[in-house]
């Protein structure tokens, strides 16, 4: 059996905690003993993963400005004591720390490395290049949750390719099979039965463009057709996002419902899925729409039209453009054919390309590579 040790800074609600939560769940514990680490501390996420019998090590790290060294002592003797094998490593900062802990110590009880790459470098920062460059010679797998991930791990940290391995975010699909209608979940939720309905899921930040969703609702409405909009989420722009809604007109259209837990019932309630991003890397919310069977509209960015096969069960705009938002909707709301088309399309992608079962066996079998 080989142990693995899975670090992140600290999981809240977001892709690569709820890709581990997934795996965590499905992993051949004949094969794996799964420990997490959490460098700050536990989050929602590390808390359910807790409730549900795995190991949880917090070490409430990080908790000031600069590099803090006793994170990698802390890794280093978890390494140590607990005899680990592999270190899986997620986001940017967990795998500096983890990977120079394993580098510090002896060859002949240095644990694999697999790091992973969640999200494309919209921003790029030289000196996590360089770092990354640097400790890509101790990095024994990259996974990169979509190909456009992947072209940039190659681009910008320079990872041999025969190291990076395409594996998707993962869902748990029959978490969003539930036996409601739209209209029994509306009213579980206290919204309107009547109407179109767009929702969209994510943090309420720059990246996730809902400020393009806002003003094509006033597109929308200025058409003739009724429509509101579910922004699901909490996040720093709340405030002005409200603002954006009032100062053109459809404050009363755009629904702020916050940080939520019941998503399978909010999906349902939803007519048609909107992810207006301005840049991504493969979204968990847009895998539970189309498990759960609601057509989509999303931008062209990240591994978003990847995951939506290029436009065979989803609508395709460019980012920033809430014009070619308003006209995708509209043109999807009024084709009562295509809806159903995506619906059916989406939902089955989603269980054969997405499904943590699935998933699991390509982390399993880069794990087992490491050692073969």
């Amino acid at each position: 059996m080989k142990n693995v040790l899975s670090v992140f800074v600290t999981m809240p609600v977001g892709g690569a905690e709820i890709f581990w939560l997934n795996v965590l769940q499905k992993m051949d514990r004949a094969r794996f003993n799964p420990i997490t680490c959490c460098i700050a501390d536990k989050g929602v996420i590390g808390e359910r993963i807790e409730s549900l019998g795995f190991e949880v090590i917090e070490l409430h790290r990080m908790k000031g400005k600069g590099f803090d060294f006793g994170a990698v002592r802390d890794i280093r003797k978890i390494i140590i004591d607990k005899k680990i094998d592999i270190l899986h490593l997620h986001l940017y900062h967990a795998g500096m720390y983890g990977r120079i802990a394993a580098m510090l110590l002896p060859r002949a009880v240095r644990p694999e490395c697999v790091f992973q790459a969640q999200n494309v470098y919209s921003n790029v920062k030289p000196h996590r290049v360089m770092i990354n460059r640097f400790l890509s010679r101790y990095t024994g797998a990259v996974i990169a949750v979509s190909d456009a991930v992947r072209k940039d791990v190659l681009k910008y940290d320079r990872i041999q390719p025969e190291k990076i391995f395409v594996i998707p975010n993962c869902i748990d699909f029959e978490r969003m099979q539930i036996g409601l209608s739209r209209e029994e979940a509306r009213e579980r939720l206290g919204l309107s039965k009547d109407g179109l309905l767009l929702g969209t899921v994510g943090r309420l930040v720059e990246a996730k463009g809902q400020s393009y969703l806002i003003e094509a609702v006033s597109h929308i409405n200025k058409s003739g057709i009724p429509v509101r909009a579910a922004l699901i989420g909490g996040g720093r722009l709340e405030g002005a996002l409200r603002e954006r809604a009032r100062s053109i007109g459809v404050e009363d259209r755009i629904i702020f419902m916050g940080e939520r837990h019941d998503i399978p019932i909010l999906y349902r309630a939803m007519d048609i899925f909107v992810m207006p991003s301005l840049w991504e890397g493969a979204p968990l919310s847009l895998l539970d729409a189309m498990a759960a069977g609601v057509p989509s509209v999303v931008t062209s960015v990240g591994g978003m039209p990847e995951q939506l096969d290029n436009g065979s069960c989803g609508s395709i705009v460019p980012p920033g453009d809430s014009a070619a938002l308003a006209g995708a909707i509209s043109g999807l709301a009024s084709d009562e054919q295509r809806m159903k088309e995506y619906s059916i399309k989406a939902a089955a992608r989603a269980k054969e390309f997405y499904g943590s079962a699935c998933v699991t066996r390509k982390v399993e079998e880069i794990y087992t590579g490491l050692y073969e």
